[in-house]
């Protein structure tokens, strides 16, 4: 069974939905489009898009964000 997953393509696929995240502490002079920027140089996402995964993660709103809280960052 597993080879036919590979085969198809499947397990890729499996593998690429898998998303981690970092633990980061806010600090003064931080904004989301930076840090998600910052933990994921290189890669083609939409930070638009990311933000708004940010908000759903740690259920908060732009309000929330700020110095001194701690929030979850994902890394695609």
């Amino acid at each position: 069974i597993f080879a036919g997953y590979s085969i198809m393509g499947i397990s890729d696929a499996n593998a690429a939905a898998v998303r981690t995240y970092k633990q980061v502490v806010i600090q003064d002079g931080d904004n989301l489009w930076n840090l998600i920027e910052s933990y994921n140089p290189g890669t083609h996402i939409d930070v638009r898009d990311a933000i708004y995964d940010v908000y759903e993660i740690n259920d908060i709103s732009e309000s929330d964000v700020r110095p001194g809280e701690t929030i979850f960052i994902p890394v695609y």
